[in-house]
């Protein structure tokens, strides 16, 4: 915070609004009362989109944003359900209603909406809840690479300090008892 305060032009702000935006998001993973540390994680996260829209972390910013709104979300249909469980429809059905209208992307949406047909007999939905975008960044799956020879079993200088020996490497371990005058050449 105070390198946002006292060096706002500096490259540190930049790295700062990063970190200090991911911390809030973390915190408000953890438990968040009134929402404060996620709403805050929202502003810093737009701030740092206006800043810097050429910068290569938008990406992941922007994925932030998409599970912070959806922690948001959650939080708000956990009160939803509160006051349901309670028989307090009117405040129930106010938090499902904000849901749907500020966060209509959340993974929680469709839950609260179908929460909100069921309690209010007067509401119809429009049947048009945008595409939840994935959350995770996508990462090409890849093969190891293929050994040219058979890996090295055994530390080559150890003299069997390390590892016992290694007998027949396809066929796993010989029985040193079977066969007396390969252990009488190891010793």
């Amino acid at each position: 915070r105070i390198i946002l305060k006292e060096f706002p032009e500096s490259e540190a702000c930049r790295y700062a609004m990063l970190g200090l935006g991911e911390m809030l998001y973390e915190r408000a993973k953890r438990g968040d009362g009134d929402g404060k540390f996620n709403r805050e994680a929202l502003e810093l996260f737009a701030k740092f989109k206006a800043k810097y829209p050429d910068a290569k972390e938008i990406a992941i910013v922007d994925r932030w944003i998409l599970r912070a709104r959806d922690v948001q979300a959650e939080r708000l249909l956990g009160i939803a359900r509160f006051y349901q469980r309670n028989k307090r429809t009117a405040a129930s059905m106010r938090y499902l209603h904000e849901i749907l209208k500020d966060y209509p992307d959340a993974k929680a949406a469709p839950e609260a909406e179908k929460m909100l047909v069921k309690l209010d007999e007067t509401y119809t939905p429009d049947g048009y809840l945008p595409e939840v975008k994935p959350r995770e960044g996508i990462y090409p799956a890849m093969r190891l690479p293929e050994e040219e020879a058979v890996l090295l079993m055994v530390p080559e200088n150890s003299n069997g300090k390390y590892l016992l020996p290694i007998f027949d490497v396809k066929a796993g371990m010989a029985d040193p008892a079977a066969e007396p005058e390969k252990k009488e050449k190891m010793q």
